[in-house]
């Protein structure tokens, strides 16, 4: 069996800004098997919120009120993206949402592949 090591991605948004990211989710499988979990919180700009998305996700402007910001959370994650692997549900949706994040942090996108 082929071995396969991947970060499985997922995030929530505050609003339908790019960067207004309020939840990561992110899965660590090495050689097929789940290594490692995280979800965190995270404080979108000005802690803004749009009523449809937190009818989408049930996450409300109290709950990140005192999260970091994705900057902050990035440099505990970043590790799990530089050269990676990404595999996310909706690729489309959460690898712009990702990188729009980083240049709004001016942060320099790192090097991944993804499917």
């Amino acid at each position: 069996m082929k071995s396969l090591n991947f970060t499985a991605l997922n995030f929530e948004t505050a609003t339908p800004e790019h960067n207004s990211i309020c939840q990561i989710g992110i899965v660590i499988v090495q050689q097929g098997i789940i290594s490692k979990k995280y979800s965190f919180l995270v404080k979108p700009p000005h802690n803004q919120f749009f009523y449809h998305n937190i009818k989408v996700h049930k996450i409300e402007p109290f709950m990140t009120e005192n999260a970091p910001s994705f900057k902050e959370v990035w440099f505990e994650v970043s590790k799990y993206f530089i050269n990676q692997h990404i595999v996310c549900h909706n690729a489309s949706f959460d690898l712009i949402k990702l990188e729009e994040t980083l240049n709004f942090y001016n942060i320099q996108i790192p090097a991944y592949s993804h499917s």
